[in-house]
């Protein structure tokens, strides 16, 4: 798996498919922003090996793979060693979006 299409394809679940947090994942976001906050936003591989284990821990791995594996094909990146322009700060967005993700499945329980 590609580490930035692994972080894009998480990004994508937080903003789109906030259903594969459900029904107990969801609980454990604010370790996994915690665990991202302790990283430096300029090391890809990192961020995509702690999203991976959180995922794997959740039994979330293979959805991650599988969808990692059809964005590679269906989206592809011209580069695979940064992230899109349009994503100045990506460990910055990635907390945000796992902070407001939670909020809104916390406000649904």
């Amino acid at each position: 798996m590609e580490p930035i299409l692994m972080i894009l394809v998480f990004m994508k679940w937080l903003q789109e498919k906030p259903a594969m947090f459900l029904p107990t994942s969801w609980q454990d976001l604010p370790n996994l922003k915690q665990d991202l906050a302790e990283l430096n936003d300029d090391e890809i591989f990192p961020i995509a090996h702690t999203i991976g284990k959180w995922c794997s821990k959740h039994n979330l791995g293979e959805a991650l793979s599988k969808d990692t594996d059809w964005m590679e094909v269906a989206e592809p990146l011209d580069d695979n060693s940064r992230f899109p322009d349009d994503i100045e700060n990506p460990l910055e967005l990635l907390c945000q979006l796992i902070s407001q993700q939670y909020q809104v499945l916390a406000g649904d329980r």
